[in-house]
């Protein structure tokens, strides 16, 4: 039977390019929204026959919204590594994984994923009084990006949970 996807099925992993061979993608924790956003250039030219109509590769960009967030002790938040990429001018990879895809057996699980590399144009935190800072970051993509399926590192599938297992019995002092 045909289900919807949600949503919440679609996570963003971040790592710098010039980290690829030390760390892993990052998951952007409570990550509200995001759009990926391919467009093509198009030229029309009229004949008497008819228009003519020759398309290229126009230009493709994501937006991503999240709430900033801390956690304890000497651990940098992904946003904070986000935003000194911004900064830095640094080239992004991004993978987007289809969560619901999930295939195989425990252990080694593939998924679909779609990966990008660009660059952060823009990043910006939106404080209010009465709600959470908000982040917003656009990031310009490099070429088409390229489909597969990819498995997921304890760390990452930790990360898809915002909580971790706590006993239920106190410890004893």
């Amino acid at each position: 039977m045909a289900q919807a996807i949600q949503g919440k099925d679609l996570v963003l992993f971040f790592r710098a390019l010039k980290n690829k061979a030390t760390d892993n993608g990052a998951k952007l924790k409570f990550q509200t929204e995001h759009e990926i956003a391919q467009e093509k250039e198009s030229n029309t030219t009229p004949t008497k026959d008819g228009a003519i109509v020759s398309v290229s590769d126009g230009e493709s960009s994501a937006s991503i919204t999240s709430i900033a967030y801390r956690e304890d002790g000497a651990t940098v938040e992904v946003w904070k590594d986000l935003e000194s990429y911004f900064k830095a001018n640094e080239i992004v990879e991004v993978w987007q994984v289809d969560l619901g895809s999930k295939t195989g057996v425990v252990g080694s699980e593939t998924y679909e994923v779609e990966y990008y590399q660009g660059y952060f144009t823009s990043f910006s935190k939106t404080a209010p009084t009465d709600d959470m800072v908000e982040l917003s970051i656009e990031y310009l993509i490099n070429g088409n990006g390229a489909s597969g399926t990819d498995t997921l590192t304890t760390a990452q599938q930790t990360a898809l949970n915002q909580y971790e297992y706590e006993n239920i019995a106190q410890p004893v002092i």
